[in-house]
């Protein structure tokens, strides 16, 4: 977060796995459908949901 907090009791290194193993999936999709894989979208989605999961 901008101000350096985040929701008690969250574990960052599970956060950090799961964003890694987002962003590896998301770029295997475009390798195997590049014509179907909207990254940006998937991105924004993935992403908009971390960031409710860290506000505290």
């Amino acid at each position: 977060m901008a101000g350096g907090s985040a929701r008690a009791g969250l574990d960052p290194t599970v956060s950090a796995g799961e964003t890694a193993a987002f962003l590896e999936g998301a770029h295997l999709l475009r390798l195997l459908d590049p014509e179907r894989a909207d990254l940006a979208a998937v991105h924004r989605g993935c992403f908009e949901g971390l960031s409710a999961r860290l506000r505290p």
